[in-house]
């Protein structure tokens, strides 16, 4: 499977035409073809949403008593955890 995104404007009649050049290793031959339209606005910003809770995140766990030390240690404790 291959994902091809490309942005384009909707004119004012509301029709798209595609020309769409493939890669040479492409197989020919009868495909399925998906339309996925969102409004780029809406992408964007839920991509910089979803972005900021990711930063927000990131090294969050570096302090925790938890998970603050040895990786190799914290999973084999873990692992132990079972063994009782």
């Amino acid at each position: 499977m291959e994902t091809l995104k490309q942005t384009l404007t909707v004119p004012d009649n509301h029709k798209l035409h595609f020309d769409i050049i493939l890669p040479d290793t492409f197989p020919t031959g009868t495909v399925d073809v998906l339309l996925v339209f969102a409004h780029q606005s809406n992408a964007i910003a839920a991509e910089s949403t979803s972005r900021a809770e990711l930063f927000k995140l990131a090294g969050s766990l570096k302090n925790s008593p938890r998970f603050g030390g040895d990786p190799v240690s914290i999973q084999r404790a873990l692992r132990d955890e079972w063994k009782r």
